[in-house]
């Protein structure tokens, strides 16, 4: 019988409370959904990428990560090294890895990077544009994880210096006049044989790197990705995908990918009416479009034999809370009737992350759906006024 392959690496870090470091490391992936079990005196990590096992040593903590190949490990480096330098004071960063992935050594290029250039530019309304990027061998690209981690360099740099990867698995910016943005998008379409990818944007001026990009981008200018990050989708019977304008191009993929037998509903807020976007047709799924700028909410199309209610002038679901204040974006999504058999059934959201709030409690706590069931993400925060 055939085995998958595994390939591990280890570290240390030191830091002054171990325990304390593992219960602060713990409690951040349970929070983003991620299932964390105790062996022993080991926190036991799983990711969609691998697993990754921590544990408390002499004044340090030891890391132990297991995946599918060194891609996934050197991911896996970076991702949980950051998360220690982000949330445990005091650690000491200067450690180096050890076993699989040793490919990302210093001075190393980051997991799959590639230089691409801009092509084609394509506006897809008020508030999104498509750019066609060009690359060599974008093959690692294809596949079931459908995001990417572009880096944006500074504006009006025609020669940008790119990160490389540190031995201790962090990866070493550029800094300065130099500095470049990472940002993660979803890959809406791909040709690897022809060479290009395309990414969609969500534009609204130049207060973002991202959004600065895509508004001010010509055919040669140049910009890094990484990646591919993500997982497959489950395969279940029903499916809820709900999304402002930044998940939008993830819902395209899906919609694209899933067999003609699947059900579901998509509802998604844009500004307006004018803002709506060509979908992918399914014949299994509901569509409903809700416009922050007050307008009637629509269904593009609805199945036979389906419910088409989708009222945003109604009552929010139990789990917003019916006196909260809760956008009609967010009152829509908690009123969709999820099926009984919550074991055939998966709910994907991404939204602002006062949103991601109301929509966690009401999926996770409410509807008390398991990870297995339901995705909930926060792309992005608003301003505060």
């Amino acid at each position: 019988m055939m085995t998958s392959k595994i390939v591990r690496a280890h570290t240390q870090v030191a830091v002054p409370d171990p325990r304390r470091a593992l219960d602060v490391l713990s409690a951040f992936y349970r929070d983003n959904d991620c299932s964390v079990s105790i062996e022993g005196d080991d926190h036991v990590i799983s990711i969609s990428l691998g697993t990754v096992r921590v544990g408390p040593r002499d004044r340090a903590i030891g890391i132990e990560i297991t995946a599918a190949n060194d891609t996934a490990i050197t991911q896996l480096k970076t991702g949980v090294i950051t998360m220690v330098d982000q949330l445990v004071p005091g650690a000491d960063l200067d450690c180096r890895w050890h076993g699989a992935g040793q490919a990302s050594e210093k001075g190393g290029k980051l997991p799959n990077f590639r230089e691409l250039s801009v092509g084609k530019v394509t506006n897809l309304g008020p508030d999104m544009r498509r750019l066609r990027l060009y690359g060599d061998d974008l093959t690692p690209y294809l596949g079931g994880a459908i995001h990417v981690r572009l880096i944006i360099p500074p504006h009006g740099v025609s020669a940008p210096q790119w990160p490389t990867m540190g031995e201790n698995g962090l990866p070493v910016w550029p800094k300065g006049e130099d500095k470049v943005e990472p940002r993660v998008y979803t890959i809406r379409q791909i040709n690897a044989d022809e060479g290009w990818m395309d990414i969609d944007f969500v534009v609204h001026g130049d207060n973002g790197p991202g959004s600065r990009f895509a508004n001010n981008a010509v055919p040669g200018q140049l910009v890094g990705v990484t990646g591919p990050i993500g997982s497959d989708l489950p395969v279940v019977d029903w499916y809820l995908f709900a999304a402002d304008e930044t998940g939008i191009p993830a819902i395209c993929r899906y919609l694209e990918d899933l067999p003609d037998d699947k059900t579901g509903h998509v509802i998604l807020e844009v500004s307006g009416p004018d803002a709506k976007q060509n979908l992918p047709h399914h014949p299994g799924f509901d569509l409903a479009w809700i416009f922050r700028d007050g307008s009637c909410p629509e269904m593009a199309f609805a199945p036979q034999g389906t419910n088409t209610n989708v009222d945003a002038d109604a009552d929010a679901g139990a789990g917003a809370g019916a006196g909260d204040d809760v956008s009609p974006f967010a009152r829509a999504i908690c009123d969709i009737k999820v099926p009984d058999e919550t074991h055939g059934v998966f709910c994907w959201t991404a939204t602002e992350q006062k949103i991601y709030r109301h929509l966690h409690t009401h999926f996770r706590k409410t509807l008390k759906l398991g990870r297995e069931q339901c995705l909930v993400m926060t792309f992005w925060r608003a301003e505060a006024h």
